[in-house]
């Protein structure tokens, strides 16, 4: 199956780790999508910075090990729910907060300045993992 086929009801896309680099475990961390030039397929790899406007990004829904494909949704088009995993200070989580993505790919709350790309549905789903839903991008306001 072509990675680039994008499912359009669910914006779920397949793409394979890069060589050396294990996202077995990662579920719910973003990963930058970039495409391979050489053949139709997303390369996906994890976050070392916060991450830019430009940037297309995909929540890991499940990982494989060194170039094995894996399933991500589309950062902002995903239309459902999906579970994302928590930085380790992600501050005041509940029902509702806004929620921005880390440098290393987690989710925490987001402060002033910060760009929100969902907002929190259920707060104690499972053990460093919330329900988000995504919105229309935005930055929070300074204080």
């Amino acid at each position: 199956m072509p990675s680039l086929n994008v499912t359009q009801k669910s914006a779920i896309v397949y793409f394979n780790a890069p060589e050396g680099v294990d996202l077995c475990g990662q579920e719910g961390t973003v990963v930058a999508l970039t495409a391979n030039p050489d053949i139709p397929e997303f390369v996906g790899t994890p976050l070392s910075a916060i991450p830019t406007q430009e940037q297309l990004l995909g929540v890991v829904l499940q990982g494989q090990p060194n170039k094995g494909t894996c399933v991500a949704a589309l950062v902002g088009m995903y239309a459902g729910l999906i579970k994302v995993a928590l930085s380790d200070t992600p501050g005041t989580i509940n029902s509702g907060t806004p929620v921005t993505i880390t440098a290393n790919g987690t989710w925490k709350a987001a402060a002033s300045g910060e760009t929100v790309y969902a907002r929190v549905i259920h707060a104690k789903w499972e053990k460093g993992l919330v329900e988000i839903g995504f919105v229309p991008s935005y930055q929070v306001a300074a204080a």
